[in-house]
């Protein structure tokens, strides 16, 4: 007992000491010290964070709405050292759906805790500027047709990173010549509606293993030609629940911007 309380004693003398040495950041010296002592805590995982934004008529996706998933992107990334944000735009055809940008973002700093916020605070600022430039492009027009399953699929084959997350924003109202119309027309089935992506090597099983998408701001938008219901739409997100599921992912709805919480966390 005599022995275990002298080694106790030995670190307070040192962390004491440590911190008298460091001058007006304790907190910094504290996190230093400990690591000095006890070996660095474990870096928290990458992530990869894909942002598809539908720019088909009616879509829920506008210049405010992308900025706000932006955002949270970056400042999950910015806290999980090696993670990358990509903005995607999903095309009228499956050819169009191509990425605009990516970032990736940096090594903590050996130089301390002070020094890695501040490298995440100029990472975010920057990285923003250079996303956020390149979507403009996005909002340039805006297509009568929704190929969602068709541009997921496409996300499916380019995505690249561990931990991979695709953040749809779009009401999921799928609209294409190949597949079905989910606006106005009569709503398929689960089954028939999986059956078909089977049938164009959409979604295919397997393709979206380990991937988890998320229909971000998935709400309710006016669209002139036809009406819609809560109904309708909650049919829609059972059909694009299977259809992810089938392919090997996880789903989830929000009709807002994502949050922190949603892509892992701020570490």
């Amino acid at each position: 007992m005599q022995r275990l309380i002298s080694v106790f004693a030995f670190f307070s003398v040192l962390l004491g000491a440590s911190l008298l040495l460091s001058g007006c950041d304790s907190h910094s010296a504290v996190g230093s010290s400990l690591r000095t002592l006890f070996g660095d805590a474990p870096s928290p995982s990458a992530v990869t964070i894909t942002l598809l934004c539908d720019p088909s008529a009616g879509s829920p996706c506008e210049p405010a709405e992308l900025t706000a998933n932006i955002d949270v992107a970056l400042a999950v990334a910015a806290s999980r050292p090696g993670s990358s944000v990509a903005v995607w735009v999903m095309g009228a055809t499956l050819a169009g759906t191509r990425e605009l940008g990516r970032v990736t973002s940096p090594e903590a700093s050996p130089r301390g805790d002070r020094a890695w916020r501040a490298s995440q605070r100029a990472w975010i600022v920057t990285s923003r500027t250079s996303l956020l430039h390149v979507s403009g492009a996005i909002f340039a027009d805006r297509p009568r047709s929704s190929p969602i399953a068709e541009a997921v699929s496409v996300l499916s084959f380019a995505r690249r990173g561990p931990n991979p997350t695709i953040v749809l924003v779009s009401d999921g109202l799928q609209v294409s010549a190949e597949t079905f119309d989910f606006e106005c027309r009569r709503l398929p089935e689960p089954a028939r509606f999986v059956s078909r992506l089977r049938q164009l090597s959409l979604l295919v099983p397997g393709s979206l293993s380990g991937t988890r998408v998320i229909f971000a701001n998935d709400r309710v938008t006016a669209i002139d030609r036809c009406p819609l219901t809560m109904s309708r739409l909650r049919a829609v997100r059972d059909l694009w629940s299977a259809a992810v599921q089938q392919a090997g992912g996880r789903v989830m709805f929000s009709t807002d911007a994502v949050t922190t919480e949603d892509l892992g966390g701020a570490q």
